[in-house]
């Protein structure tokens, strides 16, 4: 298995023989910034916040920055 997040606020689980996408979580009102398991992978906790892809310009103030725990399922 492997997950993959972006700055298009989807988190996905691949599956990594058949690549296929086992499960999906989002979208986030904002790029998904960083993303980490526990130490036995029960839980998923991830970052939404601008990801500077895009520069300063594309930048809005005031956009909260949230940390997200969730179970995983996935496992």
């Amino acid at each position: 298995m492997i997950i993959t997040a972006g700055s298009d606020g989807f988190i996905e689980f691949r599956d990594t023989e058949t690549r296929g996408l086992t499960r999906s979580i989002g979208p986030a009102p904002a790029p998904i910034s960083s993303l980490a398991l526990n130490h036995d992978g029960s839980l998923l906790a991830y970052a939404i916040s601008y990801d500077w892809s895009k520069g300063h310009s594309a930048m809005t103030p005031g956009t909260p920055n949230t940390l997200m725990l969730h179970r995983n399922r996935a496992r």
